[in-house]
């Protein structure tokens, strides 16, 4: 994925294999979603972001498989909510979840990069991993950070 901006509207785009989003914003509206499959590998190598473009129907990018932000350095935008039950990693710039984020499985590794939100953090069953320093930034007007993870 690398280019201009790229629309998802009112479908649901399935990855069963391999995706690396190197440019061009992502849009999602009337109910678009964007499934990474068990399996899966979706890249992140831009400081693009993820768009809401509203309209009707709910908007979210689940990932049961893995994604990771290796390249790109600065934030990496996402404003649709994110659900999570595979891997997240950070090892490069930041993952900003401005649509939220839930985790009810598999883990989250900030390795060298981090996460970041203005917008409600959902951790129940699962693990957060942190290689190396790192603070969390969340504004505090504007978080609601729910966390139980378990140990790795």
């Amino acid at each position: 994925l690398s280019g201009s901006t790229k629309y998802l509207n009112g479908r649901t785009l399935v990855n069963a294999g391999t995706a690396n989003w190197s440019g061009g914003a992502l849009t999602f509206q009337n109910g678009a979603v964007f499934e990474n499959r068990l399996g899966a590998s979706f890249t992140v190598q831009t400081i693009a972001s993820m768009d809401n473009y509203g309209g009707s129907g709910s908007r979210s990018f689940n990932n049961a498989g893995a994604f990771a932000k290796t390249s790109g350095g600065g934030n990496t935008i996402i404003n649709v909510p994110f659900n999570n039950t595979g891997g997240v990693q950070a090892q490069n710039g930041s993952l900003v979840f401005d649509g939220g984020f839930t985790q009810t499985a598999g883990s989250t590794l900030l390795n060298g990069g981090g996460i970041s939100s203005g917008s409600t953090i959902n951790i129940t069953a699962a693990c957060w991993r942190v290689r190396g320093p790192w603070a969390p930034v969340f504004p505090a007007a504007a978080r609601s950070v729910r966390a139980r993870p378990p140990a790795c």
